[in-house]
């Protein structure tokens, strides 16, 4: 009983940090914003280290929040742009996959996806 208790509190504590993300996450900085900032056409091809700095500089995440399993609205969004900046320069899914945390591939071909549906949420 007291395990099921104690999970349940986790589980609402997990759900009030992430309205507060969203509450506190800045509405002008949509991912499309994100994108803008960090696609540049006249850039060579980045490494998904570099990649993730700079996405990480835009947003003002850490970075490793956003490479983490934080599902923390806002690590959602810079993780997915991310991850489709590293699609985008060529890099095989399965290699960002294990880049962001050996996530499933289609966890990441998912994002990816979602992220060139114009980052429509869930």
């Amino acid at each position: 009983m007291k395990i099921i208790t104690a999970i349940d509190r986790m589980k609402a504590m997990a759900a009030q940090e992430n309205a507060q993300a969203r509450k506190n996450w800045n509405t002008d900085v949509s991912s499309h914003q994100i994108r803008h900032q960090i696609y540049d056409t006249d850039e060579k091809k980045q490494t998904i280290h570099e990649i993730l700095t700079d996405v990480a500089d835009v947003t003002e995440i850490d970075a490793d929040i956003i490479r983490g399993r934080s599902q923390r609205y806002d690590a959602t969004i810079a993780r997915r742009v991310a991850m489709t900046k590293a699609r985008d320069n060529g890099y095989p899914i399965k290699e960002i996959a294990k880049y962001f945390g050996d996530r499933e591939i289609s966890t990441v071909y998912r994002a990816i996806m979602l992220e060139k549906a114009g980052g429509a949420d869930r």
